[in-house]
Parts: structure tokens; C-alpha cells; sequence
């Protein structure tokens, strides 16, 4: 079976809301590379309907986050997750790729959320998915930042 694949980023922070997808020169810091497209370049998920998910999602990561730094409060990194996407939706399958905020809670908090999320039906087949998170307390007096392509 062929999958294809998306990379998305997004940041979470437990700061101000309206600042959360904003880098310092006030631009989108969601870094989006090209749709999922098929052998014949037809598109089969687009960046931002995996974005909107999360997005949808954002309360459940941000609580996830909260318990993870109320027992460790330095908590920074970025967590490089890993979805199958089935073509209903749903996802098939999380893992976490890397974990680079050394917090093995909040790596499985996020992997049991994404669980349950349901995402726009791919145009056809599964679809994998590559989704770093940035996760930023904002307490170390740095704007939260995307991380380069993996």
C-alpha cells in the first residue's frame, strides 16, 4: 500500500491565545509544505485541513501540556508526531516520531488525544501524516518559534 505524506508545523503555548501562531515579525509561524497529491499530482489532503484539525483540537494539547509542566515546569520541545490517516478520516494509527521534551506524560497524553481525532476524508487511500509540535511555556522570555523540516 502507498501512503503519502504531509508535514505540517504548528506551536502551542500556554501564552496569550492571539499571539500563539505568530513569530516574532508578527507572520504566520505555521510552517506548511505542499499538499498530499497522488502520482498524477491530484491533490489528496490539503495543508490546512490538517491545520483546522489540530486547531480544533488545540484545548486537548494545551491540557495535555498544563498536567505535563504543573510536575515539570521547564518543559520546552517539540513532540514529531506520526498519523495514518484512514480515507473516512479517522486515524488509523499515532505514534510519536520524536520527543525531544523528554516528558514521556505529555507524549502519551498527545498520542491518546489524537486517538479520537477525526480528520477531512483524504481524496483517496490513507494518507500519512508528520505533524512536529512546539510546545513553549513562554517563561523563558523567547516568542515560541517553528522548528525546521525534519
Amino acid at each position: 500500500m502507498r501512503f503519502n505524506w504531509l508535514v505540517v508545523f504548528v506551536i502551542l503555548s500556554t501564552s496569550a491565545c492571539s499571539n500563539m501562531f505568530e513569530s516574532d515579525d508578527g507572520k504566520d509561524s505555521l510552517k506548511v509544505l505542499k499538499p498530499v497529491t497522488d502520482a498524477q499530482g491530484n491533490v489528496i489532503v490539503e495543508p490546512m485541513d490538517i491545520r483546522k484539525t489540530v486547531l480544533a483540537h488545540h484545548p486537548e494539547l494545551q491540557n495535555c501540556y498544563k498536567a505535563a509542566l504543573a510536575e515539570t515546569p521547564q518543559i520546552n520541545g517539540k513532540i514529531t508526531m506520526e498519523w495514518l490517516i484512514g480515507e473516512n478520516g479517522q486515524v488509523k494509527k499515532t505514534r510519536v516520531k520524536d520527543n525531544s521534551t523528554e516528558s514521556g506524560k505529555l507524549a502519551f497524553c498527545v498520542t491518546d488525544a489524537a486517538r479520537n481525532w477525526i480528520f477531512p476524508k483524504p481524496a483517496k487511500g490513507d494518507v500519512h501524516i508528520i505533524y512536529p509540535l512546539i510546545f513553549n511555556s513562554g517563561t523563558q522570555g523567547a516568542a515560541p518559534t517553528s522548528a525546521p523540516a525534519p
